[in-house]
């Protein structure tokens, strides 16, 4: 008798904790499910350069992603004299708190260079953010990468395979609700995948003209051989961007 009683009030005490995570994680998930998505498209014309500051590539690449909640989705595709990229991109950020975020992300590039060869990107990894936009936000990414080359044109050369890691780190802010300015380092961009030790360096500039409209500008150098006694300025890049959310609609069960 006594043993079914502590059973009971055991059982009560149990429900008691347990009901008012599950109502809350409930309420979360049927937030995601009506919550409305953004979407976003950016249309960006980059200029690439040598050392000696001639233009070797003039290159336009249009991106979409759509995000909602915690997760997000991009494909874009890149357009240039040398080459030509498609890639397709997708994060979950299931652990998400006020000032912090995380989850994993995956991303897969195929990068076509006219008349030689062609490239298949494969990136695993994930993605932490610490901050909020009107503040300082870091954004930190981390991931294993696969690099396949064919040498389509070199039916002798078989199927290379490389194994490399990637990374990024950024800080971000917006001023005032109108200026958004950036600092980023990393290994890897929307349409570039080369191996390690080639980071970029990237200053960023944003106006925000409409809450649904944003200009930006980019100055970009690029080292080889970075941690290494050679290392030097590969290229200097610079691009304008311009990006245009639609408006918002919210999704029925």
């Amino acid at each position: 008798m006594n043993r079914s009683i502590c059973t009971r009030v055991l059982a009560l005490f149990i429900a008691a904790a347990v009901y008012p995570a599950a109502q809350s994680a409930a309420e979360q998930t049927s937030a995601t499910q009506t919550a409305p998505g953004r979407h976003e498209l950016t249309f960006k014309m980059q200029v690439e350069t040598t050392r000696d500051r001639k233009a070797t590539d003039v290159a336009n690449s249009f991106t979409y992603e759509f995000s909602q909640s915690a997760y997000s989705l991009l494909a874009g595709i890149k357009l240039g004299a040398e080459s030509s990229d498609i890639t397709v991109a997708g994060t979950w950020m299931p652990l998400r708190m006020r000032l912090f975020s995380f989850g994993p992300q995956i991303e897969y590039n195929f990068d076509l260079f006219m008349n030689y060869s062609m490239e298949h990107n494969f990136l695993f990894g994930a993605k932490a953010t610490v901050g909020r936009p009107d503040r300082l936000l870091v954004t930190a990414e981390c991931s294993y990468l696969l690099k396949l080359t064919d040498f389509y044109r070199l039916p002798a050369i078989p199927l290379l395979r490389d194994d490399s890691i990637a990374t990024t780190l950024s800080f971000s802010s917006i001023l005032r609700n109108r200026m958004k300015i950036a600092f980023k380092i990393y290994s890897h961009d929307t349409f570039y995948y080369p191996l390690f030790c080639t980071p970029t360096y990237e200053m960023q500039l944003g106006w925000i003209v409409t809450p649904d409209f944003t200009v930006e500008s980019s100055l970009m150098v690029r080292y080889s051989d970075m941690f290494t006694l050679t290392s030097y300025v590969s290229n200097i890049l610079g691009n304008v961007a311009i990006r245009y959310t639609l408006p918002q609609t919210g999704s029925t069960k």
